[in-house]
């Protein structure tokens, strides 16, 4: 289990990244963003898509309202951190990602 999800309260996280939802909404692709809100009509829960969209741009988080009215806390996806395999040699001045 990673750090950010222990740090974050229980809630729903979308199959995407912040950058795949930015993407999307650039290019106005509807088939995707209909895929990431399909989901969660299907489970009940009831949003404003370009209030849920905006919110989750701007903060990372967003909530919808569940069957009962509750709150609940809609997050995307963050993808873990890739660490280097070795440490960075000191006497490279620069180094290439490949």
């Amino acid at each position: 289990m990673d750090s950010t999800a222990t740090a974050l309260p229980a809630g729903l996280q979308l199959p995407c990244t912040g950058q795949a939802l930015r993407t999307a909404l650039q290019r106005r692709d509807l088939r995707t963003l209909d895929e990431l809100t399909r989901h969660l009509r299907v489970a009940g829960y009831r949003f404003d898509a370009v209030a849920l969209a905006t919110s989750l741009l701007e903060h990372g988080c967003a909530s919808v309202a569940d069957a009962f009215g509750q709150r609940v806390p809609v997050y995307v996806r963050v993808p873990p951190r890739e660490m280097l395999p070795e440490p960075r040699d000191e006497q490279t001045p620069f180094a290439i990602a490949l």
